[in-house]
């Protein structure tokens, strides 16, 4: 038994014997040094697989050197046929020796390329001469059968054990593969690893800020409860209260009084006179503030006889406008604006981490399936591999 094959034996049972006693899968954290190993493996049998080949190679170049100066030799010049037929004989074999010596040269070009490629271009290289060398190969055997048949073996034979020997060590090429998926996917998973740690990470600080803002948020809103339950915050919004009465009393006020005077009909009668004109058109666009500028109670003058009884109300309402003034903001109110500016602050706060939350576990939800396709391809690749 050769070497590589004795290689390949002790591969087999290795295989064997973890199929049969190691059932569990391989952690991850061990996989890198099992990969190593198993390339390395793989890479004694591949040099092992060159060699064999090599060999091969080289016996066949010299088989097939001795027949090719063998057939350059033949001479059917004086053999007695058609002249056409044994033009038609030479022009094929020259042919035939040529398509052999060209794939003699190919295989020679190509044994320091990788195994693989190697092993793949001597399949070829051959295939092609099969293809090529059919037809001047049969037009030459007319009348030199025995020596080409002779020749034809040789490379028949060579072939067989080519292609038996690629076909016996495929599952090295297979392994290869294989070695070469887990060594991508391992660091990827690595990768993958870290960044679902980060987003776990990421989002436990989140969460314990968006807890810190609810309870900031609670505790603001429980302040300001507190300050509106108290005697000075009612006292300064009774007063606001007031205001607003006497504010929606004075405007019912105005707009009784407004509906009983006659302002259209003077605003016709007096249209001439653009003082009066403008005064009364003040009145009707801004009662309330017309009023107040007008402490003549220039209006009193210019109305009709009927409407100079209001001149007594008007004059109250004038009165009331100019004293009617709104309550001073207090300290309570620049409190209670303050907080409710935080707490406005504090709210928006809450639903930017909300949505970044959310986001932050759309991202480790997409990295969790990532990362358990890539598990369950480095399940199914390393179960491969390792039977």
């Amino acid at each position: 038994m050769d070497l590589l094959n004795k290689i390949k034996l002790i591969f087999t049972n290795r295989q064997e014997k973890k199929d049969e006693t190691i059932k569990k899968i391989i952690p991850i954290e061990e996989m890198p040094s099992k990969l190593e190993s198993k390339i390395n493996e793989l890479s004694a049998l591949k040099e092992q697989l060159r060699n064999e080949i090599i060999k091969k190679v080289s016996c066949f170049e010299v088989e097939a050197n001795k027949r090719i100066i063998s057939l350059e030799k033949i001479d059917i010049s004086q053999r007695k046929e058609y002249e056409r037929i044994k033009i038609i004989v030479e022009a094929n074999l020259t042919i035939y020796i040529s398509y052999l010596k060209r794939t003699i040269e190919k295989i020679k070009n190509v044994e320091n390329k990788e195994i693989e490629e190697y092993v793949n271009r001597l399949s070829n290289t051959l295939n092609e001469f099969n293809r090529v060398s059919s037809m001047p190969f049969e037009k030459a055997t007319i009348l030199i059968g025995d020596e080409l048949n002779s020749t034809r073996t040789i490379v028949r034979l060579f072939i067989k054990d080519i292609n038996r020997i690629i076909e016996d060590n495929n599952f090295i090429f297979d392994k290869s593969r294989l070695c070469s998926a887990l060594s991508n996917l391992l660091p990827e998973s690595k990768q993958l690893t870290l960044l679902h740690t980060e987003v776990k990470n990421k989002l436990s600080e989140m969460n314990t800020m968006l807890e810190n803002a609810r309870a900031k948020h609670d505790l603001l809103n429980n302040k300001l409860s507190e300050i509106k339950k108290g005697d000075d915050f009612k006292e300064d919004n009774q007063k606001k209260i007031d205001y607003r009465n006497k504010l929606d009393s004075l405007k019912k006020e105005i707009q009784a009084i407004k509906s009983e005077l006659d302002l259209k009909s003077i605003l016709k009668k007096f249209h001439h006179d653009k003082k009066i004109d403008q005064l009364v058109r003040n009145y009707m666009s801004d009662f309330k503030n017309t009023l107040k500028e007008d402490k003549e109670l220039k209006i009193i003058y210019i109305l009709g006889d009927n409407d100079k009884k209001h001149f007594s109300q008007l004059k109250e309402i004038q009165k009331t406008i100019i004293s009617l003034h709104p309550p001073s903001p207090t300290n309570i109110d620049k409190e209670i604006t303050i907080l409710e500016e935080k707490i406005k602050e504090e709210s928006i706060h809450i639903l930017n981490l909300e949505d970044n939350i959310k986001n932050e576990i759309k991202r480790k939800e997409k990295l969790l399936i990532k990362l358990q396709k890539i598990s369950s391809d480095l399940m199914e690749y390393s179960k491969l591999l390792f039977k």
